[in-house]
């Protein structure tokens, strides 16, 4: 009896640690450590442990909600996008539906003017292209959500089983219920798709740029290919007809518009992914000549403010805080790998801190890659950056109003900004104002 009670307790111990090891994946993962470490060292119980760590995580949320990313991936994708892609993969089984009640009932199938072949083709590239549009909605909604992921992913999973839900209770009071269950059949090809992208986006991130573009290509030849199959049946409505019937159906680009509607989570891929690697370098070669032409003037000193504190841990594990370089001017850059604008100012930055750390210069990296130190590692490695860089959070964005990246600061001695640049800088230019920062010194 007692070996019975120890063994059911060391499995609900196994539990709660498997839900609390569960909550705390929805953490930020440079709090998530320090917060179980805490929640194990104040011994709350298991029940306390699991609301207090619930309530981190609202609180974490209600702030990621303050964004555009997250409404967009909720209202455009888990609701415009997911309702229409769930009706169109219930519609799939409308043909072969209908054949099956034309059969049961009167024997012979349902002829709609079409070979068997034109039929099959079209209801194979409607439904390959539903499952390339789920796919893609659950890829895009997860990229776009971040870390808001869990709570749109739910909600469009909730999408799914209401839209279902409702199909289901309509159609049972016109139809025998293994009717409706066949209808229901296609509508996997909408939900396991989606949930595929979304579980691709959470745990490898961005597609590269020519898996994003293959994505696009594929996708602009199946919407092709679908409306023009769509207009197959009304064509065979005329011949049959010898031309009485005819303009009975939609033009072919009001079939298109709607297919264009669930097409555009691809576009934003390709876009997003363009915008991160290809474009970044027009955009640095516009930006240049800008830059030349418009030099930064440094914020008189009674107009600057404190720049935000923060405290992170750096590429060699050591925590790294803002306000202990007081008394040191700050480059700080908030950069990503993806970056092109970054790359360029990189060598630079590392110019700088050779030619200026003994004069009190600190260069300290801000990266805003979501994969973490595992993608940025490497990167410093490549390109031999001996300053400390740490791994930036939405947070620490907000606090340094960053909308575009490279994101470059000077902070000067007393801890105040003294410059904030968005792009790439000019190189002389901003050489000039690191200088003039250095000239200062603080009063003893």
């Amino acid at each position: 009896m007692e070996d019975m009670e120890e063994r059911f307790r060391s499995a609900m111990s196994r539990l709660r640690g498997f839900l609390l090891d569960g909550l705390s994946r929805l953490l930020e993962p440079d709090t998530k450590d320090i917060v179980i470490g805490d929640l194990a060292e104040l011994n709350l119980g298991s029940l306390r442990s699991a609301r207090e760590l619930c309530g981190l995580i609202v609180r974490q949320q209600v702030g990621l909600w303050s964004v555009w990313r997250p409404w967009l991936a909720l209202l455009c994708i888990a609701g415009v996008v997911g309702i229409r892609l769930n009706f169109l993969a219930s519609s799939l089984m409308g043909t072969p539906w209908r054949n099956l009640s034309t059969y049961l009932k009167y024997g012979p199938l349902r002829k709609s003017g079409l070979t068997a072949m034109e039929e099959i083709i079209v209801w194979l590239s409607l439904a390959v292209a539903v499952v390339l549009w789920s796919w893609t909605a659950g890829f895009a909604c997860t990229s776009l959500s971040r870390k808001t992921a869990p709570v749109t992913g739910t909600l469009l999973c909730i999408v799914w089983l209401c839209w279902s839900g409702f199909l289901v209770a309509r159609a049972l009071f016109v139809v025998p219920w293994f009717y409706v269950l066949l209808w229901l059949i296609p509508s996997p090809l909408f939900f396991l798709p989606a949930v595929l992208g979304a579980r691709r986006a959470f745990r490898a991130g961005d597609l590269s740029i020519q898996q994003a573009m293959g994505l696009l290509v594929v996708t602009v030849c199946l919407i092709a290919l679908v409306t023009w199959t769509s207009g197959w049946p009304q064509a065979a409505l005329e011949r049959w007809s010898e031309g009485v019937m005819h303009g009975g159906g939609m033009p072919w680009y009001r079939r298109l518009l709607p297919y264009l509607l669930l097409s555009w989570p691809a576009a934003w891929i390709a876009a997003n992914n363009a915008r991160h690697r290809s474009i970044a370098v027009l955009l640095v070669l516009t930006v240049l000549p800008v830059a030349a032409q418009s030099p930064d003037a440094l914020t008189p000193q009674p107009q600057r403010k404190e720049a935000p504190d923060f405290t992170l841990t750096d590429a060699t594990g050591h925590a790294l805080t803002l306000s202990a370089y007081k008394g040191k001017v700050v480059l700080l850059d908030f950069w990503a790998t993806w970056c092109g604008g970054c790359k360029v100012e990189i060598p630079w930055y590392v110019e700088f801190d050779k030619k200026y750390r003994h004069k009190g210069l600190a260069v300290i990296g801000v990266s805003m890659d979501e994969k973490g130190m595992a993608i940025v590692k490497p990167f410093l490695a490549q390109r031999k950056i001996e300053y400390p860089v740490v791994i930036g959070n939405d947070g620490l964005a907000n606090q340094y109003n960053m909308t575009s990246m490279p994101l470059t600061l000077l902070i000067d001695r007393d801890g105040r900004v003294a410059l904030s640049h968005a792009g790439v800088v000019d190189k002389d230019n901003f050489e000039s104002n690191v200088r003039t920062l250095l000239r200062y010194r603080r009063p003893k």
